[in-house]
């Protein structure tokens, strides 16, 4: 479950029973488990400045790839939105999927779009 206002992933077994809190992936807005166990998550990283508001500094959005047993860090895909150029700099990825040949699609509130990512081979 993403726990946006927390910073942290929380993980619950089939029964609904607390498991774990993962604090590695950010400011996760969106969480997303495939048939393989990979773990998808549309997160924000804080730095510098302000936490609301259109910023100049370096992208601090991104999509996250992690192991869904383990909680390893696989992969970080930068959000490829200008955020100077936005108001709304929360996560690119509120809504995220994968599908079986490893494409990841996102809904996208900063630009109001659907984004897909398509594996490479």
């Amino acid at each position: 479950m993403a726990d946006r206002r927390n910073n942290r992933v929380q993980v619950f077994d089939q029964d609904g029973r607390f498991i774990a809190a993962w604090k590695q992936f950010g400011q996760p807005s969106s969480v997303y488990v495939d048939k393989r166990d990979n773990l998808y998550i549309g997160a924000t990283y804080q730095t510098s400045g302000s936490m609301f508001g259109p910023t100049s500094a370096p992208n601090n959005r991104a999509i996250v790839v992690g192991n869904a047993i383990t909680g390893e860090l696989k992969y970080l895909i930068p959000d490829p939105g200008d955020l100077s150029k936005m108001t709304d700099t929360g996560t690119s990825a509120s809504g995220i999927a994968s599908d079986d040949q490893g494409n990841i699609y996102v809904a996208d509130v900063g630009f109001n779009n659907l984004r897909k990512y398509e594996k490479v081979r």
